[in-house]
C-alpha cells in the first residue's frame, strides 16, 4: 500500500496526490486526512492549486474502501472550490473510460497516463 500527497517540483501550485496497491478502508481514510492537510497548506501560500490524483495500480480491499476514497473531498468544498485544475491518472479500462466520458470537463481532465496529465497540467500553469 502506498499513499503519498505531496507538492510538485516542478509545477508550481500543484499537489500531486498518488494512491497504489492494495488499500483499506483505514489506509484511505489516513491518506485522505494527509491530502486535506497538504491541500490546506499549500492553498494558504498559493490561494488557488493544481491537483494531480494519480491512481494508477490502485485496488481497494473493499466497496467502503472505495467509496471512501471517491468522497473523501466531499466535506471539504472550501478546498475543492480552490482547485483550479486536476488531473485524474487511471490504469485505462472500460469502467475508467466511463468516468471519464461523464466526469470530464475543463477542470476536471482524466488520463492513461501520467505524463500527458503532467503535460496538461503544465500547459495550464503557464510553465
Amino acid at each position: 500500500m502506498m499513499i503519498i500527497t505531496e507538492e510538485h517540483n516542478n509545477i508550481p501550485a500543484t499537489v500531486v496526490h498518488r494512491i497504489d496497491g492494495e488499500v483499506s478502508t483505514e489506509e484511505v481514510e489516513v491518506g485522505i486526512a494527509g491530502l486535506v492537510r497538504i491541500l490546506d497548506n499549500a492553498i494558504q501560500r498559493y490561494v488557488t492549486i493544481n491537483l494531480i490524483i494519480n491512481a494508477k495500480g490502485v485496488k481497494f480491499t473493499s466497496l467502503a474502501a472505495h467509496k471512501t476514497w471517491s468522497q473523501g473531498l466531499e466535506p471539504h468544498s472550501a478546498l475543492r472550490e480552490k482547485i483550479n485544475y486536476c488531473a485524474f491518472i487511471l490504469d485505462d479500462s472500460p469502467n475508467a473510460r466511463a468516468e471519464k466520458e461523464l466526469m470530464e470537463s475543463e477542470r476536471l481532465k482524466f488520463f492513461f497516463d501520467l505524463a500527458e496529465g503532467v503535460k496538461w497540467l503544465r500547459e495550464k500553469a503557464g510553465v
